[in-house]
């Protein structure tokens, strides 16, 4: 069930996880002169520690760590600039895992808070049902369910499943993906499984060039964003693209 708190009267904060907003220790000058002069991607790492993990995050991962939670939510209110570059990490750069359940009358992506879909980058996709899921995945590769920011994708499919239940593999139409990504195999690994995953690889396709046309305008914005706090403030959310492509030019470059 949803929580509702007010602190004196001006705060109101509405989730499905208790949150107890307090005080946090003043920052000295020498903190905001500090970080004032870091670049955006260094400000990114650092943030990086506290809120991005290793492996991907499902529902049941959040519940097991609260301190990640806690990082978020202290991170979110430090100020504007921090607050976004918080997003920034924990939504775009960890790796959110999801997968289709079956309810009464149809299937339904399971997934903690769908609020969030379009905060996230980077997709784990179990599936499990062979044929049955296919026109999901079609869909989510348009940008359905919310899901229209993806920047990576990894599908883990149940080998199992796809020799029980795909139908003629010349009968289904690609599946194009406008980002980077990869399909993974779970269980069977005999030589007809091993003949169809050739021919499945073959339907699913990833087009990760499409966001190169990006480039000059994300290294602008990374610069724009520190210079005019302003205009950083009311086009947060545009930003948040921007910056996210320009950390990840910035790595691709050091490589």
């Amino acid at each position: 069930m949803a929580t509702s708190k007010s602190v004196e009267g001006c705060v109101k904060s509405h989730s499905r996880i208790p949150v107890n907003p307090k005080d946090t220790p003043a920052l000295t000058s020498a903190f905001a002169n500090g970080w004032n002069n870091l670049p955006v991607e260094l400000k990114l790492h650092v943030l990086s520690f506290d809120l991005v993990l290793d492996k991907p995050i499902d529902s049941v991962t959040l519940e097991d760590n609260p301190k990640l939670r806690e990082n978020l939510f202290n991170y979110l209110r430090m100020g504007p600039e921090i607050a976004t570059l918080a997003r920034i990490q924990f939504y775009y750069m960890n790796e959110w895992e999801v997968s289709l359940w079956k309810g009464h009358n149809s299937y339904f992506w399971r997934y903690k808070n769908p609020g969030t879909n379009h905060l996230l980058r980077r997709l784990t996709v179990s599936l499990s049902k062979g044929f049955e899921h296919w026109i999901w995945l079609a869909n989510l590769a348009a940008g359905g369910y919310g899901f229209r920011n993806q920047s990576h994708v990894t599908l883990c499919i149940d080998a199992r499943a796809m020799m029980r239940d795909w139908p003629d593999f010349d009968e289904m139409a690609p599946i194009i993906f406008r980002c980077h990504g990869q399909v993974k195999f779970r269980q069977s690994k005999s030589e007809d499984t091993l003949g169809k995953q050739k021919r499945l690889r073959e339907k699913i396709q990833f087009d990760g060039e499409v966001k190169r046309v990006y480039t000059i305008v994300a290294m602008f914005s990374m610069w724009w964003s520190v210079s005019n706090f302003a205009f950083f403030f009311l086009w947060a959310e545009l930003k948040l693209d921007f910056l996210f492509l320009g950390a990840v030019l910035t790595q691709m470059w050091a490589q």
